[in-house]
């Protein structure tokens, strides 16, 4: 999925490891991968990706699902205690390596 070893987010990998169990995924989020990042001011942050299939049109549906996974994983990370922020983003697999 990813990781975070090696990383200043080391501490942070097992609650992303169980965030993404335990929060139910929806069948639109073909997978799910994260890494070590930076936020805009150069600190570390986790970068937790949702590959989905491209779509120029998404309906208002499948954008509510995806927003609420994101919002829960992010929700269920900061309930949790992790250390550094978790920023969750869209993309289609197409699109990203």
């Amino acid at each position: 999925m990813g990781h975070l070893t090696g990383t200043p987010l080391e501490g942070d990998e097992a609650l992303v490891e169980k965030a993404l169990r335990e929060v139910g995924k929806p069948a639109d989020v073909l997978g799910v991968t994260y890494e070590a990042g930076e936020d805009a001011d150069g600190e570390p942050s986790i970068l937790i990706w949702l590959g989905t299939n491209p779509d120029v049109n998404p309906s208002p549906d499948l954008i509510k699902r995806l927003t609420d996974y994101s919002i829960s994983i992010r929700d269920w990370l900061l309930d949790n205690g992790v250390k550094h922020w978790p920023y969750v983003r869209i993309h289609d697999f197409a699109g990203r390596k």
